[in-house]
Protein backbone atom coordinates (compact mmCIF):
# COMPACT_ATOMS: atom_id res chain seq x y z
CA UNK A 1 0.00 0.00 0.00
CA UNK A 2 1.81 3.41 -0.90
CA UNK A 3 2.00 6.33 1.11
CA UNK A 4 -0.58 8.50 -0.63
CA UNK A 5 -3.09 5.87 0.55
CA UNK A 6 -1.77 5.52 4.19
CA UNK A 7 -2.27 9.28 4.69
CA UNK A 8 -5.74 10.27 6.27
CA UNK A 9 -7.83 12.23 4.28
CA UNK A 10 -8.12 16.02 5.94
CA UNK A 11 -10.66 16.94 8.33
CA UNK A 12 -13.26 19.60 6.78
CA UNK A 13 -12.82 22.46 8.73
CA UNK A 14 -16.37 24.24 9.78
CA UNK A 15 -17.01 27.28 8.42
CA UNK A 16 -18.42 30.50 10.01
CA UNK A 17 -22.04 29.66 9.13
CA UNK A 18 -21.89 26.15 10.23
CA UNK A 19 -20.16 26.90 13.61
CA UNK A 20 -23.01 29.17 14.33
CA UNK A 21 -25.91 27.08 13.45
CA UNK A 22 -24.25 24.69 15.51
CA UNK A 23 -23.47 27.08 18.40
CA UNK A 24 -27.35 27.79 17.78
CA UNK A 25 -28.33 23.47 18.15
CA UNK A 26 -26.04 23.44 20.87
CA UNK A 27 -27.97 26.57 22.73
CA UNK A 28 -31.76 24.75 22.06
CA UNK A 29 -30.30 21.18 23.36
CA UNK A 30 -28.97 22.77 26.55
CA UNK A 31 -32.12 24.78 26.96
CA UNK A 32 -34.47 22.14 26.47
CA UNK A 33 -32.27 20.10 28.57
CA UNK A 34 -32.05 22.57 31.74
CA UNK A 35 -36.29 22.62 31.00
CA UNK A 36 -36.30 19.00 31.56
CA UNK A 37 -34.37 18.98 34.59
CA UNK A 38 -35.84 22.18 36.24
CA UNK A 39 -39.28 19.94 35.52
CA UNK A 40 -38.13 17.02 37.29
CA UNK A 41 -36.39 19.37 40.42
CA UNK A 42 -40.21 20.48 40.37
CA UNK A 43 -41.65 17.08 40.46
CA UNK A 44 -38.88 16.55 43.18
CA UNK A 45 -40.00 19.47 45.31
CA UNK A 46 -43.68 18.43 44.83
CA UNK A 47 -43.08 14.94 46.45
CA UNK A 48 -40.38 16.27 49.00
CA UNK A 49 -42.59 19.50 50.42
CA UNK A 50 -45.66 18.66 49.79
CA UNK A 51 -47.58 19.91 46.74
CA UNK A 52 -48.63 23.47 48.08
CA UNK A 53 -45.50 23.83 50.08
CA UNK A 54 -43.81 23.20 46.48
CA UNK A 55 -46.47 25.40 44.55
CA UNK A 56 -45.27 28.47 46.88
CA UNK A 57 -41.60 27.57 47.15
CA UNK A 58 -41.79 27.55 42.57
CA UNK A 59 -43.70 30.67 42.72
CA UNK A 60 -41.50 32.62 45.18
CA UNK A 61 -38.73 31.80 42.91
CA UNK A 62 -40.32 33.31 39.96
CA UNK A 63 -41.43 36.26 41.82
CA UNK A 64 -37.52 36.65 43.37
CA UNK A 65 -36.18 36.25 39.76
CA UNK A 66 -38.80 39.56 38.68
CA UNK A 67 -37.67 41.60 41.70
CA UNK A 68 -33.81 40.72 40.85
CA UNK A 69 -34.60 42.34 37.39
CA UNK A 70 -36.06 45.19 38.60
CA UNK A 71 -33.12 45.64 40.95
CA UNK A 72 -30.07 44.74 39.03
CA UNK A 73 -30.85 45.01 35.34
CA UNK A 74 -32.90 48.60 35.01
CA UNK A 75 -30.96 49.20 31.40
CA UNK A 76 -29.70 46.83 28.54
CA UNK A 77 -27.76 47.39 25.89
CA UNK A 78 -30.53 44.65 23.98
CA UNK A 79 -33.84 46.73 24.98
CA UNK A 80 -34.79 49.65 26.86
CA UNK A 81 -36.69 47.92 29.59
CA UNK A 82 -35.61 44.77 30.09
CA UNK A 83 -38.73 44.07 33.31
CA UNK A 84 -41.25 44.47 30.31
CA UNK A 85 -39.44 42.66 28.08
CA UNK A 86 -38.98 39.76 30.30
CA UNK A 87 -42.74 39.70 31.45
CA UNK A 88 -43.93 39.90 27.54
CA UNK A 89 -41.38 36.75 26.94
CA UNK A 90 -42.58 35.19 29.63
CA UNK A 91 -46.55 35.51 28.69
CA UNK A 92 -45.88 34.88 24.89
CA UNK A 93 -44.38 31.64 26.03
CA UNK A 94 -47.36 30.62 27.91
CA UNK A 95 -49.88 31.72 25.31
CA UNK A 96 -47.81 29.23 22.70
CA UNK A 97 -47.31 26.37 24.68
CA UNK A 98 -50.26 26.28 27.22
CA UNK A 99 -53.34 28.67 25.04
CA UNK A 100 -52.22 28.39 21.42
CA UNK A 101 -51.76 24.49 22.12
CA UNK A 102 -55.24 23.81 24.01
CA UNK A 103 -54.11 22.36 27.24
CA UNK A 104 -55.04 24.33 29.50
CA UNK A 105 -58.62 24.09 28.61
CA UNK A 106 -57.90 20.46 28.46
CA UNK A 107 -56.84 20.72 32.09
CA UNK A 108 -59.85 22.82 33.24
CA UNK A 109 -62.26 20.71 31.52
CA UNK A 110 -60.39 17.64 32.92
CA UNK A 111 -60.45 18.78 36.34
CA UNK A 112 -64.15 20.07 36.75
CA UNK A 113 -65.31 16.71 35.51
CA UNK A 114 -63.41 15.04 37.96
CA UNK A 115 -64.22 17.79 40.66
CA UNK A 116 -67.78 17.07 39.76
CA UNK A 117 -67.49 13.61 39.74
CA UNK A 118 -66.11 13.91 43.06
CA UNK A 119 -69.06 15.58 44.75
CA UNK A 120 -71.36 13.91 42.68
CA UNK A 121 -73.83 12.35 45.27
CA UNK A 122 -75.46 10.49 42.25
CA UNK A 123 -75.69 6.92 43.62
CA UNK A 124 -75.30 5.12 40.27
CA UNK A 125 -71.96 5.83 40.08
CA UNK A 126 -69.86 3.01 40.91
CA UNK A 127 -67.72 3.32 44.25
CA UNK A 128 -64.30 2.47 42.65
CA UNK A 129 -64.93 5.65 39.94
CA UNK A 130 -65.51 7.94 42.73
CA UNK A 131 -62.82 6.85 44.84
CA UNK A 132 -60.58 7.14 41.77
CA UNK A 133 -61.57 10.45 40.86
CA UNK A 134 -61.59 12.13 44.55
CA UNK A 135 -57.59 11.23 44.39
CA UNK A 136 -56.90 11.98 40.50
CA UNK A 137 -58.41 15.29 41.14
CA UNK A 138 -56.37 17.07 43.58
CA UNK A 139 -53.20 14.97 42.05
CA UNK A 140 -53.80 16.27 38.49
CA UNK A 141 -54.94 19.95 39.56
CA UNK A 142 -50.99 20.40 41.62
CA UNK A 143 -49.15 18.88 38.83
CA UNK A 144 -51.06 21.20 35.92
CA UNK A 145 -50.04 24.29 38.13
CA UNK A 146 -46.48 23.40 39.48
CA UNK A 147 -46.10 22.28 35.81
CA UNK A 148 -47.23 26.19 34.72
CA UNK A 149 -45.88 27.84 37.50
CA UNK A 150 -42.31 26.18 36.12
CA UNK A 151 -42.45 26.94 32.97
CA UNK A 152 -43.52 30.54 33.48
CA UNK A 153 -40.05 30.11 35.59
CA UNK A 154 -38.00 28.87 32.68
CA UNK A 155 -39.26 31.60 30.29
CA UNK A 156 -38.69 34.21 32.58
CA UNK A 157 -34.61 32.62 32.97
CA UNK A 158 -34.71 32.45 29.44
CA UNK A 159 -34.92 35.81 28.79
CA UNK A 160 -32.56 36.81 31.42
CA UNK A 161 -29.86 34.24 29.39
CA UNK A 162 -30.91 36.71 26.34
CA UNK A 163 -29.95 39.55 28.41
CA UNK A 164 -26.88 38.38 29.73
CA UNK A 165 -25.23 37.76 26.35
CA UNK A 166 -23.91 40.96 25.63
CA UNK A 167 -21.85 41.06 29.36
CA UNK A 168 -20.54 38.12 28.00
CA UNK A 169 -19.70 39.51 24.41
CA UNK A 170 -18.12 42.88 26.37
CA UNK A 171 -15.91 41.16 28.41
CA UNK A 172 -15.08 38.73 25.70
CA UNK A 173 -14.04 41.96 23.36
CA UNK A 174 -11.86 43.29 26.43
CA UNK A 175 -10.39 39.61 26.54
CA UNK A 176 -9.56 39.66 23.00
CA UNK A 177 -8.35 43.21 22.73
CA UNK A 178 -5.95 42.34 26.18
CA UNK A 179 -4.93 39.17 24.13
CA UNK A 180 -3.34 41.30 21.41
CA UNK A 181 -1.38 43.64 23.11
CA UNK A 182 -0.02 40.84 25.33
CA UNK A 183 0.67 38.91 21.33
CA UNK A 184 2.28 42.14 20.51
CA UNK A 185 4.54 42.26 23.29
CA UNK A 186 5.30 38.28 22.94
CA UNK A 187 6.31 38.64 19.38
CA UNK A 188 8.30 41.89 19.65
CA UNK A 189 10.17 40.33 22.69
CA UNK A 190 11.15 37.29 21.51
CA UNK A 191 8.59 35.38 22.97
CA UNK A 192 6.90 32.05 22.34
CA UNK A 193 4.22 31.17 21.40
CA UNK A 194 2.16 27.75 23.12
CA UNK A 195 -0.29 25.80 21.10
CA UNK A 196 -0.95 23.99 23.97
CA UNK A 197 -2.29 26.83 25.85
CA UNK A 198 -3.64 28.54 23.20
CA UNK A 199 -6.07 24.73 22.83
CA UNK A 200 -6.86 24.16 26.08
CA UNK A 201 -7.90 28.26 26.56
CA UNK A 202 -10.20 27.52 23.47
CA UNK A 203 -11.60 24.42 24.43
CA UNK A 204 -12.90 26.50 27.86
CA UNK A 205 -14.97 28.93 26.02
CA UNK A 206 -17.80 27.47 24.90
CA UNK A 207 -18.55 25.42 27.74
CA UNK A 208 -18.30 27.97 30.25
CA UNK A 209 -20.95 29.85 28.86
CA UNK A 210 -23.78 26.97 28.45
CA UNK A 211 -22.60 25.22 31.39
CA UNK A 212 -23.33 29.01 33.42
CA UNK A 213 -26.80 29.07 31.18
CA UNK A 214 -27.67 25.50 32.17
CA UNK A 215 -26.72 26.11 36.06
CA UNK A 216 -28.67 29.23 36.22
CA UNK A 217 -31.84 27.58 34.68
CA UNK A 218 -31.49 24.43 36.48
CA UNK A 219 -31.09 25.97 40.18
CA UNK A 220 -33.60 25.58 42.60
CA UNK A 221 -33.12 28.50 44.94
CA UNK A 222 -33.13 31.97 44.77
CA UNK A 223 -29.97 33.71 43.54
CA UNK A 224 -29.32 36.73 41.46
CA UNK A 225 -28.23 36.33 37.95
CA UNK A 226 -24.93 38.17 38.44
CA UNK A 227 -23.61 35.78 40.66
CA UNK A 228 -23.38 33.22 38.11
CA UNK A 229 -22.90 35.24 35.02
CA UNK A 230 -20.63 37.79 36.08
CA UNK A 231 -18.27 35.10 37.12
CA UNK A 232 -18.47 32.87 33.74
CA UNK A 233 -18.14 36.04 31.73
CA UNK A 234 -14.79 36.84 33.30
CA UNK A 235 -13.84 33.40 32.79
CA UNK A 236 -14.75 33.51 29.30
CA UNK A 237 -12.95 36.88 28.92
CA UNK A 238 -9.92 35.63 30.60
CA UNK A 239 -9.79 32.16 28.47
CA UNK A 240 -10.26 34.27 25.09
CA UNK A 241 -7.59 36.81 26.55
CA UNK A 242 -4.94 34.06 26.66
CA UNK A 243 -6.25 32.27 23.37
CA UNK A 244 -5.41 35.36 21.82
CA UNK A 245 -1.86 36.17 23.53
CA UNK A 246 -0.47 32.37 22.85
CA UNK A 247 -1.89 32.27 19.11
CA UNK A 248 1.32 32.18 16.41
CA UNK A 249 3.72 35.25 16.09
CA UNK A 250 3.13 35.55 12.54
CA UNK A 251 -0.26 34.95 10.53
Amino acid sequence: MSNEQNKKAPEKKQGLVGGCCWIVVRLITWTLLGGCMALVISVLLLLLLGHQTAIEYVNSLLQGQLRYLGIYMGHSFLVHNPVNFVVTFSRQIYQWLFIDTGLINFLNQNTDQLHHLQLSSDKSINNNVSQFAGSAYPILSDYGRILITTVELMSVKLAVVVLAIPCFLLLAIAGFVDGLVQRDLRKFGGGRESALIYHRAKAVIIPVFFVGCLLYLIVPFDIAPEFIFLPCALIVGYSIAVMTSMFKKYV
